[in-house]
């Protein structure tokens, strides 16, 4: 485990599960639900989803002529990628930040690697993901924290995609006055009026920003205990309709930061 510090703020890093940010705690607050390796890893800390984001549907990816079968993470469908289990190396660390990797391998049929920058600072966690391809690839970008259950929330999306009947969101942006809280797992998206800028959550008396490059965000607030507002490159499935793609040689980042005040 990698112990960051900045001024009040302290995080946990697990490399050994998914490059994880396992805690993230401030002043007498930790922000995310914890765990361990003996827990279900889909299911606490801030972890990175990559290759691809929420659930791809039945698991298949459709690429050039042939479709790839990726394993049901929770069935039907596959989900959150392929790395959120996987041991990540550190490339680099010091007492505020460090860089882990990991190599894009079986399941996943495409070779490549992943690259998670996390930098803590006295008022923001900054995390940056990037995938270098070494063939053509699809590639979906994202993060799943999991937030301690907030006791105020002011996410002032306008437009959300809805679920189908698996639980997919489809490709229709719907225009919404406000959140049906108790039952969402659900894709919103304002790429108007760029309102992630605008995202906070309360938890125990601290206001916590997100901030991301991303243009969409899921938002799970079913479990009691906690709250998940998710960025992504895109949005759920997106891989099998219209996926990003990275060339063979390059690659593609995405950025993601929780703002207190200090």
């Amino acid at each position: 485990m990698i112990e960051l510090v900045a001024g009040r703020a302290s995080a946990r890093i697990d490399p050994s599960c998914g490059g994880r940010v396992a805690d993230l705690v401030v002043g007498a607050t930790s922000l995310l639900v914890t765990g361990d390796r003996r827990d279900d890893p889909l299911e606490w800390g801030l972890y990175p989803m990559v290759p691809f984001a929420g659930r791809l549907r039945h698991g298949e990816l459709p690429w050039r002529g042939r479709v790839y079968r990726l394993p049901l993470g929770r069935p039907p469908h596959a989900i959150h990628g392929t790395v959120f289990d996987a041991v990540w190396h550190v490339v680099a660390e010091s007492s505020s930040s460090c860089t882990l990797s990991t190599e894009l391998v079986d399941p996943w049929p495409f070779a490549g690697r992943v690259e998670h920058e996390i930098v803590l600072g006295e008022d923001r966690l900054a995390l940056r993901l990037t995938v270098r391809a070494d063939v053509d690839m699809p590639v979906q970008i994202g993060w799943h924290p999991w937030f301690r259950k907030p006791t105020q929330v002011s996410l002032p999306f306008r437009s959300m995609y809805r679920r189908d009947d698996t639980g997919i969101a489809d490709r229709v942006a719907t225009p919404v006055d406000s959140i049906p809280w108790g039952d969402v797992d659900d894709c919103f998206t304002d790429r108007r009026f760029g309102l992630d800028e605008n995202l906070r959550i309360d938890i125990d008396g601290i206001a916590v920003g997100l901030r991301s490059s991303c243009e969409q965000w899921v938002v799970y607030d079913q479990p009691t205990h906690a709250t998940c507002v998710e960025p992504q490159s895109g949005p759920p499935n997106v891989l099998a309709v219209d996926p990003d793609i990275v060339s063979a040689g390059a690659s593609t980042t995405e950025t993601f930061s929780i703002v207190w005040p200090v």
